[in-house]
C-alpha cells in the first residue's frame, strides 16, 4: 500500500514537471540557435575580409576553422541543439535559416539573418526579412 501512495505522488511530480523541463529545453534550443546565427554573422565577416567573398556554403566556414564541425554540418539532420540551418551566401550577400528540427518539440520560432545582421523570429513558419526582430 506504502509503496502505491510512493508511486503515486511520483506519478504526479512527474507529471507536473515535464512541461516545465520542455519548455527550458525550448528555451535552450532557441537560445543556442540565436547565439549560432550571431556566430554566423561574425563568421560571414571575417570570412568576407580574408577572402573578398562571402561563403557559398556552411562547410565553407568549419573548412576554415571560423565555426565549429557541428555548425559546419547543421544544413541537415540532427542540425545543432534541435534546430537545422539553411544557408544560401554569395559574392555580396547572404541569407541564413534557422528551422526547429521537431517545430513543437524541439523549438517553436523559426529565425532568420541576412547581412544587415538583424536577427528575426516567426513563430508559425519560416522567418523572413520582413519579421519582427528579437530583443538583442
Amino acid at each position: 500500500m506504502e509503496l502505491m501512495i510512493v508511486v503515486a505522488v511520483v506519478a504526479i511530480v512527474m507529471a507536473v514537471a515535464l512541461p516545465f523541463i520542455q519548455n527550458a529545453r525550448i528555451g535552450a534550443n532557441e537560445g543556442s540557435a540565436v547565439s549560432s546565427l550571431k556566430a554566423l554573422v561574425s563568421a560571414n565577416l571575417t570570412y568576407k575580409t580574408r577572402f573578398r567573398t562571402y561563403a557559398s556554403a556552411l562547410s565553407d566556414f568549419s573548412d576554415v576553422g571560423l565555426i565549429d564541425e557541428v555548425l559546419g554540418a547543421a544544413d541537415g539532420p540532427p542540425g545543432k541543439s534541435g534546430y537545422t540551418f539553411t544557408y544560401n551566401g554569395g559574392a555580396s550577400t547572404f541569407e541564413v535559416n534557422a528551422a526547429p528540427a521537431l517545430p513543437g518539440s524541439s523549438g517553436i520560432r523559426y529565425f532568420f539573418v541576412d547581412t544587415s545582421g538583424v536577427i528575426r523570429f516567426r513563430e508559425d513558419a519560416a522567418a523572413t526579412v520582413s519579421d519582427d526582430p528579437i530583443d538583442q
